[in-house]
């Protein structure tokens, strides 16, 4: 709910377009930041009290995002955020690595994609509604509640006492170099293909808000658009499952790298809302093919033993990627105009393709 939001609450509070920009980051980067050493944790720890951690660290820095009043401590809140779901994150995608055959995973990970977005269909335009009516930090409020659900439905659906993730204890880390070595091409080409749609996500997150607001689209009517592209991202989360296992991974992500980067390089010709919603629709088309990718490249490349510690560097990259992006754009933006920054973004996106198209094997699993 509250990421639509979080570049024009941050600017709400006083900070500029490149503060901003960092808040954003914040949560990629408390995330990058801690994906390795959780990468480690997974294979000690049961995946019980890891998963109430995690979901209690969200709980109480998504509180601390509702009850501050400067950018400073809402940046702190989105770090410390960023360090609590890369727990709840990885645990998760441990789990399936290891339960789930591989021929079914994309299926599998799109259907969690889709899930993702049917939130993002109703979130935003509860909390556009919610700002409008009440202010910023009802929505962080109302987010918190749901968080607290989701502990207590783990404590009481979950069974106790003994482990929900069959995995082994960590390998030694010569038993992570000799895999990325043996898997090196396909690896190296999915970490481009990975940083770059990471990227591109997260401008559509801070881009389109701001820009919807320099052509002077209400948070109300922002709120409806982004959950009708949520709704276009939901109907093709299957058909992105399919894609990727039957005819491979590379098909999905090239084309979602394509139409994203269009999507971004129509952005600085529109100042209507019809011209908006045109542009918003293109990164909506390719981010709903790319549904799950990052999770299923992610666990498909990682070995069979200590799948973790693979995880969490995998999600450093991403993370990193996410992390990146919105202090690009704002040093961008900040430097030339915010006009320039989708066009930046465009032709990254554009280049991610064209290396995917050269370098990626099809990774076809049925």
């Amino acid at each position: 709910m509250s990421v639509t939001f979080i570049a024009l609450y941050a600017i709400d509070l006083g900070a500029g377009i490149f503060m901003s920009g960092l808040i954003v980051m914040a949560k990629s980067l408390g995330a990058m930041i801690f994906n390795l050493p959780a990468g480690f944790i997974i294979g000690r720890w049961k995946s019980l009290p890891l998963m109430v951690a995690g979901l209690t660290g969200i709980l109480l820095s998504t509180l601390m995002r509702g009850l501050i009043s400067t950018p400073l401590l809402l940046l702190v809140a989105s770090f410390l955020l960023g360090i609590s779901a890369t727990i709840w994150d990885l645990t998760r995608l441990t789990y399936i690595r290891n339960n789930i055959p591989i021929q079914y995973r994309g299926r599998i990970l799109s259907g969690m994609g889709g899930l993702f977005r049917l939130s993002r269909i109703i979130g935003p335009i509860a909390g556009g509604f919610l700002i409008t009516m009440k202010g910023y930090p009802v929505m962080f409020f109302l987010q918190s509640a749901f968080v607290l659900l989701a502990i207590i439905l783990i404590l009481i659906l979950l069974p106790r006492g003994r482990k929900i993730i069959s995995s082994s204890a960590n390998e030694p880390l010569s038993y992570l170099k000799e895999h990325i070595s043996k898997n090196r091409r396909n690896i190296t080409a999915a970490i481009v293909g990975i940083i770059g749609i990471s990227m591109l996500r997260v401008a559509r997150d801070f881009i389109l808000p701001l820009w919807a607001d320099n052509i002077g689209i209400t948070i109300s009517i922002l709120g409806i658009v982004t959950s009708f592209g949520a709704l276009i991202e939901l109907m093709l989360f299957y058909p992105a499952g399919w894609i990727m296992d039957n005819k491979g991974r590379k098909w999905t992500i090239f084309p979602a790298s394509v139409l994203m980067a269009a999507g971004f390089l129509v952005l600085p010709l529109t100042a209507t809302l019809s011209g908006f919603i045109f542009s918003m629709i293109l990164i909506n088309i390719g981010n709903g093919l790319g549904s799950g990718i990052n999770m299923t490249l992610g666990t498909d490349l990682a070995p069979p033993k200590s799948p973790g510690q693979f995880l969490g560097l995998w999600r450093f990259f991403s993370d990193g990627a996410m992390a990146a992006g919105p202090v690009i754009i704002g040093a961008v933006s900040k430097g030339f105009s915010l006009s320039t920054s989708p066009v930046v973004i465009g032709l990254f996106g554009i280049g991610t393709a064209a290396f995917l198209m050269k370098y990626m094997d099809h990774m076809k699993h049925s």
